[in-house]
Order: C-alpha cells, then sequence, then structure tokens
C-alpha cells in the first residue's frame, strides 16, 4: 500500500487511516474500527489496570504488523508495560488482549499502531 493511501481516509468514513482498517480485515469505507478494537478498567487482586483488545483477520496480511503502544500523555508512546494477555482465533479472526501496566490506569493513552512494511 503506498504511503499517500495508508494514511488517508475514506471520504467521510471516520478517523481511521486506510492502513488501520486494511490490517484489521475492514472496508476502507467502514465508518468506525467496526468494533474490532476495546478497551476496559479491569480490577483485580493486584490493582486496578488498563486492558486493550483488538481484533484481525487470521492470518494477518503478511505486509503488516501490529504494536500496541501507551502513554499518560499524548506524548513518548512506548510497548514497554504492555503485556499479552490472552489470545484466541475463530472464524478467520484473531482476538488479541493485552495488559497495560500503568502507574495511573485511568488517566492512560493506549492506541494501536499499525506499521507497513
Amino acid at each position: 500500500m503506498a504511503a499517500d493511501q495508508a494514511t488517508a481516509t475514506a471520504n467521510g468514513s471516520g478517523p481511521l487511516p486506510n492502513l488501520v482498517k486494511y490490517a484489521l480485515g475492514l472496508p476502507a469505507d467502514a465508518s468506525g474500527d467496526g468494533g474490532r478494537m476495546s478497551h476496559a478498567l479491569v480490577e483485580d487482586v493486584s490493582g486496578k489496570y488498563l486492558t486493550f483488545t483488538y481484533t484481525h483477520p487470521f492470518p494477518a496480511p503478511a505486509d503488516v504488523y501490529y504494536l500496541v503502544e501507551a502513554c499518560p500523555t499524548l506524548a513518548d508512546w512506548t510497548t514497554t508495560g504492555i503485556v499479552p494477555v490472552g489470545e484466541t482465533t475463530n472464524g478467520g479472526l484473531r482476538t488479541v488482549t493485552v495488559k497495560v501496566n500503568s502507574a495511573d490506569p485511568a488517566k492512560c493513552f493506549v492506541r494501536l499502531k499499525v506499521v507497513s512494511e
């Protein structure tokens, strides 16, 4: 996918770039993420933490890879503290869940970064 096509969005189709929609298995004119990304604030005996879940085609497109990144300020994104906690495959889709270790999970931003090779 050409760089200008990767960052483009279909007219009126929402904020996700075409590359992200492609990586999630969505048509370019899809409105939003089609329910393929979600997050939750979870509490267990170890305390509160944030989870982030995304679903992509399986097998995934060979020319992309997925990174979950987090930060408290919308700057200095990092993969540090991102721990895979679950993965399932069903009907040609793989769902991945990660735990985001953050000092303050209620004030943590998380994003799915899709990189094209």
